[in-house]
């Protein structure tokens, strides 16, 4: 299917469903190149536009990504504006970062600094980091590494200051689980996660980049 311009460059209140549906049947590549020629004002109608299920056109593009994860960034870069910056935006902001978290494990070997570099980009620009999700047990987004394991994910949640003290349904914290896989049947005898030697050299690491920023007090003599 090739990018036909006029049809896509001004997108109305009256077009947008229409044109949602077209590029939701596009390839990542022929989807980006339409966006490319939207007008700004067009990039806000579809960006704002929510389907039956109150999923914006981004949410749903990248709801089951493997690949292509250079073209899904570019595509989320294009129509951020509406995403991370106000308060009522904050909910679809939200839901992009979610559905980027639960895709981490499933993300080919070779698109794999590429999709690193789009969730630092992600995080970076909303304010929930630390949301609960209360549709998993009130676990935030680090629960959630931690639980799965991924060293990359983890230390780049850590970074962007997600609380590894923030307390899910049951009680328990990303230490709790990056400890024991099952904290809530954890004993004395339960052997610790291997990804646990991992997850502290993570935080010991973050722990000495903040010392080593912090203005040190000259010594008067």
């Amino acid at each position: 299917m090739s990018v036909t311009p006029h049809k896509f460059k001004s997108v109305g209140r009256f077009t947008v469903k229409h044109i949602r549906t077209c590029l939701t049947n596009m390839s990542y590549e022929e989807c980006l190149a339409a966006l490319r020629i939207m007008s700004p004002e067009s990039l806000a109608y579809l960006s704002q536009h929510k389907d039956e299920r109150g999923s914006t056109f981004i949410q749903n593009k990248i709801r089951y990504l493997v690949g292509n994860v250079t073209e899904a960034f570019e595509m989320i870069k294009l129509l951020e504006n509406l995403h991370f910056d106000q308060y009522e935006q904050m909910m679809d902001g939200r839901g992009i970062l979610k559905i980027l978290i639960g895709r981490a494990w499933f993300i080919n070997p070779e698109d794999r600094t590429a999709f690193l570099e789009a969730l630092d980009y992600v995080i970076s620009r909303t304010d929930c980091k630390n949301h609960l999700d209360y549709e998993n047990q009130m676990q935030s987004f680090l629960h959630t590494s931690v639980i799965e394991g991924d060293v990359e994910v983890t230390q780049l949640l850590l970074r962007h200051g997600l609380d590894p003290n923030a307390t899910d349904s049951g009680g328990f914290t990303p230490d709790d689980y990056a400890m024991y896989s099952d904290p809530r049947s954890a004993t004395e005898q339960t052997p610790v996660r291997n990804f646990y030697t991992s997850y502290l050299a993570i935080k010991n690491s973050l722990s000495l980049e903040s010392q080593a920023a912090q203005p040190r007090n000259r010594v008067r003599i």
